[in-house]
């Protein structure tokens, strides 16, 4: 592209980004009145988000096409997407260890400096768009409901005492066996939406990062993929401030603004990484912790959260069949397959089939 195409397309971008920042004030209206909300049914917030998506490609298409040589009556496209092929071949080796494993001091103060950048910006996005959690409609209903389960003191394997749910008003949820609203409740019960999400996101920051230590992801790089993926789907609003590839609302209105979503998906994920390091251990009992702990994980999530049993269900299913058919050792193998014939009985003889079935 050349430096005039370049910066003219630019300049047209910050334009048309600047008439939708400043259109309730020369009469294109906002929220409802907005006129592409009118006419196409596009909100400002996915307007503007265009203009700088394309103002963001063609900052880093400018960034990574100079210094590659030009060819005459040619662009700059081909070569520039080859040498970014060659580049992209070359550090991703890099970001993975080989060998011993290795945890440097310097390793971690840059991860423990990402995780505090993290808290830091998710911190200001509460306080700007908190209310985006609080009167959120979705949210206010499954809450109601799990703090009534909370209050009540809905039996931990048993829906019986919850009259709402007997009654048809409820979902099948027990709000009692969730480790995240036992825990919100608990430290700040007048404001245990905000609380529980924090939770949400420590959480989510932990998981990426035990998936990245499963894959021999070097630290500081798991640390920074954990920021990103904690913050593109645990925050509200702001993030497609900073990543322009991410619409707005997208991840947490459909996971985070009903909360046991969120929380429910979490533990089938935790559950199937479990799954992955059965049977890897070599010691036998850090095998049969791991095992305990993915039974747990199961129950817990199947018993707190039986309305999303028939999402999570498959989802576990799913990943266990592929780690158990990609299995590298014998003993591995064994230990899954035992694992998995043992919980698959206890399911059966406790009657899990029956309580499914009478919801």
């Amino acid at each position: 592209m050349r430096f005039a195409a370049f910066t003219v397309f630019v300049f047209v971008m910050m334009v048309c980004a600047t008439i939708i920042i400043v259109s309730p004030h020369i009469g294109l209206g906002e929220n409802e009145q907005f006129f592409l909300y009118r006419a196409l049914g596009i909100s400002r917030a996915h307007a503007l988000s265009v203009p700088q998506c394309l103002i963001f490609i063609a900052i880093i298409y400018g960034i990574l096409s100079s210094g590659i040589k030009q060819q005459p009556n040619q662009t700059r496209v081909v070569p520039t997407i080859f040498q970014l092929s060659r580049d992209l071949r070359d550090t991703y080796p890099q970001l993975f260890e080989k060998g011993p494993r290795r945890f440097s001091f310097n390793d971690f103060v840059a991860s423990v400096a990402i995780a505090l950048a993290t808290a830091a910006i998710f911190g200001a996005f509460l306080l700007k768009f908190s209310v985006d959690y609080k009167l959120n409609i979705d949210m206010h209903w499954h809450q109601a409901f799990l703090d009534y389960d909370l209050n009540w003191g809905t039996p931990l394997f048993s829906l019986r005492a919850n009259v709402l749910n007997n009654f048809g008003i409820q979902v099948p949820l027990n709000a009692s066996l969730s480790l995240f609203q036992n825990l919100a409740h608990a430290i700040n019960s007048n404001d245990v939406i905000l609380t529980a999400v924090w939770f949400l996101l420590v959480a989510t920051f932990l998981l990426v990062w035990l998936v990245g230590a499963a894959i021999r992801l070097k630290p500081v790089p798991r640390a920074a993929v954990a920021a990103v993926t904690a913050l593109i789907s645990v925050a509200a609003k702001g993030v497609d401030a900073f990543f322009f590839i991410v619409p707005p609302d997208v991840f947490p209105n459909e996971l985070v603004l009903g909360l046991w979503w969120h929380e429910a998906a979490l533990l089938a994920l935790f559950a199937a990484l479990c799954f992955f390091w059965l049977g890897q251990m070599s010691c036998w009992w850090k095998n049969v912790v791991i095992a305990l702990l993915f039974a747990v994980l199961c129950y817990d999530d199947l018993l707190a959260y039986p309305a999303g049993a028939v999402f999570f269900v498959p989802v576990i299913a799913a990943y266990c069949c592929a780690l158990l058919f990609t299995s590298t050792t014998r003993q591995e193998t064994l230990w899954k397959v035992t694992t998995s014939i043992v919980l698959a009985s206890f399911l059966l003889l406790s009657g899990f089939a029956q309580f499914f079935a009478t919801l």
